[in-house]
């Protein structure tokens, strides 16, 4: 199955977003059937287990089994937290989940990327996603976005 990435990335938070199946469906921009403006995750039935690989780091772990734990109140997925498959740096993508990464990706301007894979150039159906956190902003000693909020 050939791979396409996304063009342009999401902040990391939409990636949650897109997961979250009923949660999205709250919102004005969906269409009511879990997914955001048609894209959603290719699957067979709802509800249905997505498994979030974790790849991070220091406090991140932490941050990433409560978010699961809220996205995990809809009736439409489930997210289950289990080892990541992905260097961090580099943080590629698996097939049928989502890799969350952190690592320490420089002073680019962004705080976390969300990235969505399709198959066959099917921008509808998603097939893997990965999220980067960078931890160039979030370790930085008493800054802006080293807090408990921020993360």
């Amino acid at each position: 199955m050939k791979i396409a990435p996304m063009r342009g990335m999401f902040p990391a938070f939409i990636v949650m977003l897109l997961l979250a199946g009923s949660a999205v469906g709250a919102l004005a921009v969906s269409d009511g059937t879990g997914s955001l403006g048609g894209v959603h995750w290719a699957r067979r039935g709802t509800p249905f287990t997505l498994e979030v690989g974790d790849n991070t780091r220091g406090k991140w772990p932490a941050y990433l089994r409560r978010a699961a734990r809220q996205w995990n109140r809809s009736d439409v997925v489930r997210f289950k937290v289990v080892s990541g498959n992905a260097n961090p740096t580099k943080c590629q993508q698996t097939n049928g989940r989502v890799e969350v990464c952190s690592a320490n990706y420089g002073q680019s301007g962004w705080l976390g990327l969300t990235r969505l894979f399709y198959a066959n150039n099917d921008k509808q159906h998603i097939i893997a996603a990965t999220t980067r956190l960078n931890d160039s902003y979030f370790n930085q000693k008493n800054g802006t976005y080293n807090t408990k909020n921020a993360r």
